[in-house]
């Protein structure tokens, strides 16, 4: 996708890197963002972010978070 609008470019490699697994994706953001440092800086953020609201879902299962004592 070639477009002159950087909100929509970031959007568009975030949202192809986040359907691709972990090296596939490295892989894409060195040929998406290419020298563009800022751009794969704002990426990198992004997916950590992403990453983060995931990290430890569900490990404390639903009925132990819900239980009275």
């Amino acid at each position: 996708m070639q477009t002159d609008d950087p909100f929509e470019q970031l959007c568009h490699v975030v949202s192809t890197a986040l359907s691709l697994d972990w090296e596939a994706r490295l892989r894409f953001l060195e040929r998406a963002c290419g020298d563009d440092q800022s751009m794969l800086r704002e990426v990198r953020s992004l997916l950590a972010e992403e990453r983060a609201l995931y990290d430890g879902f569900l490990e404390t299962p639903p009925a132990l978070l819900f239980a009275h004592g």
